[in-house]
């Protein structure tokens, strides 16, 4: 499959507005899944450092298209 564009929204917490990103390949290219990996995994580092109080989950919302839907703050740990 030639994926071309990849798109993702990042949910602010309490899932009401986000963030849309899109990364279109150079002209006559495509991305990889191990590409679209990596884009997901730079996602996955921009919602830690936006929000890093909060869990998020991805879910895959078409061939090319994924959000980071907003789960809720993260447990605080009792420091010890």
């Amino acid at each position: 499959m030639h994926i071309r564009r990849v798109e993702m929204k990042i949910f602010e917490p309490g899932n009401k507005s986000f963030i849309r990103r899109r990364v279109v390949a150079s002209r006559g290219k495509a991305f990889t899944d191990k590409g679209v990996d990596g884009l997901l995994d730079l996602a996955a580092i921009t919602v830690e450092r936006l929000y890093p109080e909060h869990e998020y989950t991805v879910v895959q919302v078409g061939p090319s298209a994924f959000n980071f839907v907003h789960k809720g703050e993260k447990e605080k740990r009792p420091a010890a």
